[in-house]
This record gives C-alpha cells, sequence and structure tokens, in this order.
C-alpha cells in the first residue's frame, strides 16, 4: 500500500535517477480554470536538489507554462536569462529551445501500489523537438536584429533576450526562429492565463492579463466558445459525480 513521507527517501532516490520521464500537472488559481497534465522527457532534465526540492529544463513546444506563472507560483519559474536559470542549467546541460527552469519545494511524498500500471521498455531518446528547435535558434542568432545587441560576445544567449528594441517590428523577428515561435505559441495558457514572459515581451504583451486579448479558451476568444466546446466533445470532471461526463 501507499506511504507518505515529508521528504524523498534516500532509498527513492536511484530509482528517481533512472527514470526517462515524467508528470507535471497544473492549475490556474481561479476555481473557473482547468487542470493540465503534461508528459516530459528526455534524459538529465529533471534532476534532484536534495530530499526536499528538486527541478526540471522545460523545453520549448505546445506547453505554456501559464499556470506556473500565475501569482504566487512564478516565483518558481526562473526563465532564460535569469540568474537562478544560469545558476541551475548551466551552458553544457541546456538543451535546444530550453526556455526556463522550474524549481519545486517538495513537501509531501507519496508512493502507491501501482499494480495496474503496465510493464514498458525504454528503447532510447526522441530527438524531435531538439531537431526542431535548434535551427529555430539559429534563426535568432543569424536574424537582422543581433546587431542590436551588445553583448553577444559575452552572452550565448543574447539574441534570445529582450532588449530595449524590442517589441521588433514584424519583418525584423526571423521567421520559424524560437522567439517567433514563443511570441505565437507560449503567450497565454487554455484559459487565457499570461504565459512565458519572453513570448509576451516578444508580441508586445504586457505581463499581466490584457482583457481583449486574453479574454480565451482554448486558444478561442470566449464568445465562440459555445460552438467549439460542442465540437470538440472535452470530458469533464464532475464534482459530485462518478466518472466524467462529456460537454
Amino acid at each position: 500500500m501507499g506511504k507518505f513521507y515529508d521528504s524523498i527517501p534516500e532509498s527513492f532516490i536511484p530509482w528517481i535517477n533512472e527514470q526517462h520521464c515524467f508528470w507535471v500537472a497544473t492549475a490556474p488559481i481561479s476555481a473557473n480554470g482547468h487542470v493540465n497534465v503534461s508528459p516530459k522527457g528526455m534524459t538529465g532534465t529533471f534532476k534532484l536538489l536534495g530530499p526536499n526540492a528538486c527541478f526540471y529544463q522545460d523545453l520549448s513546444g505546445s506547453g505554456k507554462i501559464s499556470p506556473l506563472g500565475d501569482s504566487p507560483l512564478r516565483r518558481i519559474v526562473h526563465e532564460l536569462g535569469s540568474p537562478r536559470y544560469e545558476e541551475l542549467i548551466p551552458l553544457s546541460d541546456r538543451l535546444p529551445g530550453s526556455r526556463a527552469a522550474i524549481e519545486v519545494q517538495i513537501h509531501k511524498v507519496g508512493s502507491s501500489c501501482g499494480y495496474s500500471v503496465p510493464f514498458y521498455e525504454y528503447t532510447g531518446e526522441r530527438t524531435l523537438l531538439c531537431d526542431v528547435m535548434r535551427p529555430r535558434e539559429q534563426r535568432d542568432a543569424d536574424g537582422s536584429d543581433v546587431k542590436l545587441i551588445s553583448t553577444i560576445a559575452t552572452d550565448p544567449f543574447a539574441h534570445l533576450k529582450p532588449t530595449p528594441a524590442y517589441p521588433l517590428s514584424e519583418d525584423l523577428v526571423p521567421e520559424k526562429s524560437l522567439r517567433k515561435y514563443w511570441a505565437v505559441k507560449n503567450i497565454r495558457s487554455i484559459d487565457g492565463v499570461p504565459g512565458l514572459h519572453l513570448g509576451r515581451i516578444f508580441a508586445g504583451l504586457p505581463m499581466t492579463r490584457d482583457k481583449v486579448k486574453d479574454n480565451t479558451r482554448f486558444h478561442e476568444p470566449v464568445g465562440v466558445m459555445g460552438s467549439q466546446n460542442s465540437k470538440a466533445g472535452w470530458w469533464r470532471l464532475q464534482p459530485g459525480a462518478v466518472g466524467l461526463r462529456s460537454s
């Protein structure tokens, strides 16, 4: 049967370090928001900092890390360019597309029987994310605005960081670059919660929620979500009910 601990037992640590995937569940502070569970992978992106702390290297993708940025949880998100990000993820450990370090303080650890969890065999890493993000970063480095950055010789990620020149006009941001991806894909969550700060800066959006532009659900304006919900058939938990109900 499952047990609970106030910190990670020493006997668990070798097993944790051997895992190749993990899951992250987040939700906004608002009771009207949605819980999002996201699988993560790539060996070495999750690391323990002790019996009561851990972090993972957050890679660019469709995930927005918005609920993690929802105050007061913002303090656990260290975006690229911050001192804590560079402390946790040295240049030698950083993967293409890495955008933040998510640092978590652990207050409770639980185990479970896992009697119904299937066996699986690890056969190798998927390299697709790095293969896609590597050329995007290169387009930023080769972009026409790099000349605006005076620290390019000493800072290998200067081309990914904001400068006084931002927000740039649309024709100065390289197409299919990592900054363009952040500015389009990572600016808000499915509940309209502001997302990656870097993305919002590059998109010319405020860090706080814009009442008009961020008034969305599932990336659609709230006014059209009725028809979208019925077509998509979203599943939701019904408080006090057993099982799931389709919208």
